[in-house]
């Protein structure tokens, strides 16, 4: 209490008679006994705050257990939807994307690029004027989402030591020439990438895939439009055990031609070496793509804040602006920027493409699919 009230209350008290002063002291001493148990209830909301905390990280403990580690072992107790809740060795329960019909199913979606049709109108958000975003599922997730429609009209930055080879001159492998995808009736047609056939006056929506090493580490985006599963979960479920993992990549062009490329090995370090990737045993037989990561087999993860390639006075996650496993730079790039129909035709070393099937074309949709190899 500071001296001025203080004073003000012993010259009114001394103003009064003896019972309003009795009456006054009592007053006061209730409103001091009062400000107490608030003392007193604060301090027990504080400790039911930490409890119920205590008790939530506990429930998600016990859930977390529960949980399958993987679409496969989703899939194993008869689950079939194309959204599970799974709890990868060492990390928290999220929400990701399963395909459980191509190849016997099981896979766990770790790269989903497929543009996100919006209606232009006005209205609620999902009402039949509004702007609706085509989805079969419920926003629900941990990942935060972020948008935006790339301006492709900017070519690459020109190289700085005109000595030094082009970008553009890395060849494919030519141990594994780019497949043909043609019009074969393969597996792959049973769950093919969709594409949208509404009119002009729908605008499409890409994720921004040129993000920061802590984003490509955590994941982003969202299981039911484009994301990056992240490379802490693509690092716990393939390195888990010494089961190998096995990985199949969808490709999609504008054509509506699609092709398949299919590893027999699939595994990624942890973070101290650079999410490392292994990606081996290319399988010709149930592959129509080309090996487009024979040329970045056990190269590290680069982003545009992280430098890990090895293209000497470069930085290859800076110049195309995506995370991805780059050498000197790529021969695939399946985190590049996305285009839409009006941009169809596009092509450039920056955008989605894989380049031992349609070089540097931009391409529509594509997914990278994994699960444990023996899980059949």
């Amino acid at each position: 209490m500071s001296f001025r009230l203080r004073f003000f209350m012993i010259g009114a008290m001394t103003l009064m008679s003896e019972g309003q002063r009795r009456r006054c002291s009592e007053e006061i001493s209730d409103i001091r006994k009062e400000i107490s148990s608030l003392g007193a209830m604060q301090d027990d909301l504080l400790h039911a705050l930490t409890d119920l905390r205590l008790g939530i990280e506990s429930a998600v403990t016990v859930a977390a257990g529960s949980l399958p580690e993987d679409c496969s072992v989703a899939k194993k107790r008869g689950a079939w939807g194309p959204f599970q809740m799974i709890a990868p060795p060492g990390i928290g329960p999220r929400m990701v994307r399963c395909d459980m019909l191509t190849d016997g199913g099981g896979w766990t979606v770790a790269l989903w690029r497929e543009p996100v049709m919006k209606t232009a109108g006005f209205g609620e958000r999902d009402g039949p004027s509004g702007d609706t975003l085509h989805r079969d599922s419920p926003r629900v997730s941990s990942y935060p989402t972020r948008s935006v429609k790339h301006d492709l009209s900017a070519r690459p930055p020109a190289e700085k030591d005109p000595q030094r080879p082009s970008r553009n001159d890395i060849l494919p492998d030519e141990r594994h020439p780019a497949g043909d995808a043609g019009d074969e009736e393969t597996w792959y047609r049973r769950r093919r990438l969709r594409r949208s056939s509404q009119g002009s006056s729908r605008e499409l929506l890409r994720e921004s895939f040129n993000r920061t090493w802590v984003e490509y580490k955590d994941g982003f985006g969202h299981h039911t439009g484009e994301y990056w599963i992240g490379n802490d979960v693509l690092h716990a479920l393939t390195s888990a055990s010494a089961e190998p993992w096995e990985a199949l990549i969808l490709l999609n062009d504008f054509r509506g031609q699609n092709a398949t490329a299919a590893y027999g090995q699939f595994r990624v370090s942890d973070e101290g070496s650079g999410y490392r990737l292994m990606a081996a045993q290319y399988d010709d037989k149930r592959s129509t793509a080309g090996d487009g990561l024979a040329f970045h087999h056990r190269r590290s993860f680069s982003t545009y804040d992280r430098d890990n390639d090895e293209y000497h006075g470069s930085h290859c996650g800076l110049d195309y602006g995506a995370g991805w496993w780059f050498h000197q730079c790529h021969v695939s790039l399946l985190t590049g920027a996305g285009t839409s129909d009006a941009q169809r035709g596009t092509e450039g070393p920056h955008t989605l493409h894989w380049r031992n099937w349609k070089g540097e074309e931009a391409l529509h949709s594509a997914a990278l699919l994994i699960r444990p190899k023996n899980q059949l």
